[in-house]
């Protein structure tokens, strides 16, 4: 349910070295589905609102640099 780093900055350095650039912020502590409110009762997933705050806005950002 949380995604361990080593793992994570493994492929973060495998795709880098193939060229490409990437802005990555690790969210410690939260778990998967964070972001989702209505989490069935007895989940193992937890809702974390300020951490689906920062992650609206850093995907907020992401779309408006497309333009």
């Amino acid at each position: 349910d949380v995604a361990r780093h080593p793992p994570c900055e493994q492929a973060f350095g495998a795709i880098r070295a193939g060229g490409a650039t990437l802005d990555i912020e690790i969210f410690d502590g939260v778990t998967h589905a964070f972001d989702e409110s209505d989490q069935i009762q007895d989940s193992a997933f937890v809702f974390d609102p300020v951490a689906t705050s920062r992650a609206h806005e850093r995907f907020a950002g992401y779309l408006r640099s497309l333009r």
